[in-house]
Parts: structure tokens; sequence; C-alpha cells
């Protein structure tokens, strides 16, 4: 890259190499551009979501704030796991809330996993700083919590009967618990 633009620089001017390293750091950094593009697909208010998010985010998330590495994916990760969380116990009082809930998060799987699976497989070929490895392991944990809920929603809650069980589950699984027990 350097090379490249000792080359260019004397040939054509400023345009020409902002445009070869524009189009260079593109490539290189493609899988998250992709990655954050599965993520507006599925969730379209990401990015506004994800704007709000860099004005206000919260202490843990806000290391994601960098200029040293592309973090956009993961921000909408963390976004799009946010999203999946219970505002409300009464959210899963009926059946058909409760149906969202698990169609939203049908809609979402595919990507989360694909995402999941895009860190895990580059874990040896990228070296990934701990602020990227610390939010996938928050995404983790917020995804296995939703995985369980709907699960327990699925298998155990009958049609008719309110589930305020649901809520009390997804409080009692703290992140304390989920890290200790799924994740070290």
């Amino acid at each position: 890259m350097v090379g490249c633009r000792q080359i260019i620089q004397g040939e054509v001017g400023r345009l020409y190499p902002a445009l070869v390293g524009c189009h260079a750091a593109f490539h290189y950094h493609r899988a998250r551009f992709s990655n954050f593009s599965d993520i507006v697909h599925v969730w379209p208010v990401c990015c506004e979501k994800v704007t709000k998010f860099q004005e206000h985010a919260d202490e843990e998330m806000r290391k994601l704030q960098t200029a040293d590495e592309i973090t956009v994916d993961l921000m909408g990760l963390h976004l799009l796991m946010k999203n999946l969380v219970p505002s409300l116990p009464k959210i899963f009082n009926t059946p058909s809330s409760r149906k969202q809930w698990i169609g939203v998060l049908c809609d979402f799987r595919p990507v989360v996993e694909r995402i999941f699976g895009f860190f895990k497989e580059n874990e040896q070929g990228h070296d990934f700083s701990p602020r990227c490895t610390q939010a996938i392991l928050t995404a983790r944990y917020l995804w296995t919590r939703a995985t369980v809920l709907k699960l327990f929603i699925e298998d155990v809650c009958t049609d008719y009967s309110e589930v305020e069980r649901c809520i009390i589950l997804w409080a009692v699984s703290s992140e304390k618990y989920f890290n200790s027990t799924f994740f070290q």
C-alpha cells in the first residue's frame, strides 16, 4: 500500500491515491461491511440506531467507538441483540405477542449466526482487538439468553397461559451466570 502511494502521488496528485486508498480499505474490510449490511437488511432502523448509539453509548460499548478499526458491524450486532431484550412483561402475556417475538428472533437468526461464524472462523486469521472480542462475547451472551427464552416459550408455555415465568427466567439469567457457564 505504501509503495503504491509513492508511485501514484507523483503522477496524478491527491485524488487518485484517495480513490485507491478507499478501494483498498473497503476491500480489506469487506466482510465487516457485509456483516453490517446483513444487519441492516433484517433490521432497517439499524443505521439510525447506530448513529444514536455513537452519541449515547453505555460505558461498556463506548469502547467500540474507535478510529483504530472497523467496529460498525459489532455496534449493529450489539444493538440488534439489545432490540431482542423483552422490555415489558406484557409482551409475553398473549400468544400473538410471543409468536411475534419468536418470529423476530427467527428473522435475526441467520444473520447473527453468520456474524458469529465470521468471528469464530477468523480468530486464527485476524488479530481482533480485545474490544472486539469482548463485544462478541457480550453479543453471544445476549443471543444465548434470547435463545433459551425462545426454547422455554416454545416447549414449556401453553398457548393460553400467561408467561410471567419468561420475564423471571430473563431476569434470573444474569450476565454473571451465563458468562461463567457458557463462555469460560
